[in-house]
């Protein structure tokens, strides 16, 4: 064999060899890339979301003084603003007079009462004193009626014997009708205490609603967090249940991302997140999988499709999946709702012990 013959078949043999080689580099690089895209489902159709806190007052007036900015950090309890309180504190004022006229009805109830228990031993006593004198002329009648059949006395005595034992029968009737009105006025002024106390109950709760209403012409922050979307101005003409402004807690924010339902095979709560948001494009926030939403993005619409009608035109639906950040993270206090994000979910992680459950 010639030496140029050697040098082909040695230079066929390296190319064949790194063909061979280039051939299983790209199938393992293929395989590699396979299983990965396998094990992570990814989305740019990715938000950040909040809690947005509207707070608006709950009676009307005109605002008084109006004590934050646009865009500012608020704590819980702070005041926000007040509402001239002029008309309220007239209200409570009122209310407060009631509950002390319904107190002083009582306390007048409560002494015509002792005076009418004096009333009643007074006119008890007159009963027992009536009584007493009924007998007596009732004894004197009998003994002046012996004495004119013994011819002791003349007529005449006899007659008014007769005529004040008469009269001690009817005063002590009269005494009797007496002691039974006196009673009766008892009952009637231990009616009157009932309503009275009611009057008094209606006036405590007239006081507490008036200042209810005064407590609220100072409107406070509920939660904390930064103001936004702030719509009143000092001297607007406010009513309960306008949107003044909106708070927005920005340390408890999360990532709402919405996958396609061929995405939700493996996906599973507790499966770890990495997210990357726009705003701020070279920082990794690492997340959990929270929950993933009972229904499709569809489900949840104002007006959901309906398939049964026209023609049918199958169009893969994306279910929301609420993912949770990490309690500490690089953008704590810097993200915002409403920013795009985009969210690679590691399904590989806790898919078998998902699966697993459902087999049981």
């Amino acid at each position: 064999m010639t030496t140029r013959s050697f040098t082909t078949l040695t230079l066929r043999a390296i190319v064949a060899a790194a063909s061979v080689a280039a051939a299983l580099g790209a199938g393992h690089y293929a395989w590699s890339w396979w299983r990965t895209a396998r094990d992570r489902q990814s989305t740019e159709d990715a938000y950040v979301r909040g809690d947005l806190t509207t707070v608006g007052p709950q009676v009307a007036g005109y605002v008084s003084s109006l004590l934050v900015r646009d865009n500012e950090r608020v704590g819980a309890g702070q005041v926000l603003l007040t509402i001239d309180d002029r008309d309220y504190r007239a209200r409570a004022d009122h209310a407060r007079a009631a509950v002390a006229q319904a107190r002083a009805d009582a306390a007048q109830l409560a002494r015509r009462e002792t005076l009418q228990l004096a009333v009643i031993r007074e006119a008890d006593a007159a009963v027992a004193q009536a009584r007493v004198e009924r007998d007596f002329a009732r004894r004197d009648l009998e003994r002046s009626s012996r004495l004119l059949t013994d011819g002791f006395i003349a007529p005449s005595r006899h007659d008014a014997a007769r005529t004040g034992a008469e009269r001690a029968s009817a005063a002590l009737a009269r005494a009797d009708a007496a002691a039974g009105a006196a009673r009766d006025q008892l009952a009637v002024i231990r009616s009157e205490s009932a309503q009275i106390a009611a009057r008094e109950a209606q006036a405590k709760a007239g006081l507490r609603l008036a200042q209810i209403a005064l407590d609220n012409t100072i409107v406070r922050a509920p939660i904390s967090g930064v103001v936004g979307n702030r719509r009143v101005e000092a001297g607007e003409y406010v009513r309960p249940g306008s949107a003044l402004l909106a708070i927005v807690p920005l340390d408890g924010v999360w990532v709402e991302a919405n996958f396609k339902e061929t995405q939700l095979a493996r996906m599973a709560p507790g499966q770890r997140v990495r997210v990357t948001v726009d705003s701020f494009p070279g920082t990794l926030l690492r997340g959990t999988v929270d929950s993933l939403s009972p229904g499709s993005g569809a489900a949840f619409s104002l007006l959901p499709p309906d398939n049964a009608t026209g023609n049918f035109v199958r169009v893969v639906q994306r279910v929301p999946v609420k993912i949770r950040l990490d309690v500490r993270n690089a953008l704590l206090g810097r993200l915002v709702p409403g920013l795009s994000a985009h969210v690679t979910v590691d399904v590989a992680r806790g898919a078998r012990d998902r699966f697993a459950s459902a087999a049981q």
